[in-house]
């Protein structure tokens, strides 16, 4: 009795203390970028994983972030690419770009870009790339993946109406 009495107890224990390990390991590693929530997707392009985030520059209406992708890393996110019609190699208007030249971000290369306009609410009102190439835009979000260097830039910009 007294053996299966301790043995409930060990077994009770050791469920408390694995479920408490989980609980401290996930939210730390899921922490290592304070940001990584902000980080979801572009298109179909989802940012899973990568070796390092963080903010490049903030102007007046926006900031602009740089991810960097091991080997591994970086081939996936070309697959990912190359299967979203929203990603192309034709270079962003130059309107955009100057956003990019702000933080010194030049010479990208051979790179792919990606655009959006949105509401005010973030929803996205237009992705058709030569509409937007060719309109004035209060609010969008931009990539460009630098394939070379394996680095996604990005860059949130808006103004309040």
């Amino acid at each position: 009795m007294i053996k299966n009495i301790l043995g409930i107890i060990l077994i009770v224990f050791a469920i408390i203390s694995i479920y408490t390990i989980q609980n401290v390991i996930v939210p730390i590693s899921i922490n290592d970028n304070s940001d990584s929530e902000l980080i979801k997707s572009f298109g179909d392009v989802k940012i899973e994983n990568y070796e390092k985030y963080e903010k490049i520059g903030r102007e007046a209406y926006g900031e602009c972030y740089v991810i960097y992708f091991n080997e591994e890393q970086a081939n996936s996110i070309i697959r990912q690419i190359n299967n979203d019609k929203n990603w192309t190699s034709k270079i962003l208007k130059n309107k955009f770009i100057t956003d990019y030249e702000k933080f010194n971000i030049k010479n990208l290369g051979e790179s792919y870009y990606y655009i959006v306009e949105m509401d005010k609410d973030y929803n996205i009102v237009e992705t058709n790339r030569d509409i937007l190439d060719n309109k004035k835009i209060e609010w969008y979000k931009t990539a460009i993946y630098n394939n070379e260097n394996k680095v996604l830039y990005y860059y949130y910009k808006h103004y309040e109406k």
